[in-house]
């Protein structure tokens, strides 16, 4: 699911406008146009345009690689890592990584504004992905 296409483009519904993807030869690259937050509109306008860049390498039965995210327009960042391993009868993804925001004086408080709604965003593709898959 999570380098299929499809899946990604799936999300045009919540907080995500517009997305496509593309698969790659170990993960996927995603552009995706996302309401922007309040806070970044002066920015970047109504629409955050962003590019995901993730990818997965098998290790028994868990998937684990890097992955980073870029947004258009702004000096912000997000560099990491996701898991996807079994969970019961289900599936488990988790992220860790480190969200920055250079801009002067003020990219430490938009940092701490932005992560809550970076969460929403995956949380969405959370509900989204657990909606996917129950289609088979």
């Amino acid at each position: 699911m999570m380098t299929d296409p499809a899946f990604w483009e799936s999300l045009t519904s919540g907080r995500v406008n517009n997305c496509r993807a593309d698969a790659t030869a170990d993960g996927v690259q995603v552009a995706l146009a996302v309401k922007a937050p309040v806070q970044a509109r002066r920015f970047t306008g109504d629409t955050l345009d962003a590019t995901l860049d993730a990818s997965w390498t098998p290790t028994g039965d868990t998937w684990t690689g890097p992955m980073g995210m870029s947004v258009k327009g702004l000096p912000a960042s997000f560099t990491g890592s996701s898991t996807i391993s079994p969970d019961g009868d289900g599936t488990k993804v988790a992220y860790q990584g480190d969200l920055t925001i250079k801009i002067p004086l003020v990219g430490d408080k938009l940092e701490a504004k932005a992560a809550p709604f970076l969460m929403s965003v995956i949380d969405s593709q959370q509900a989204a992905g657990a909606a996917w898959l129950a289609r088979g």
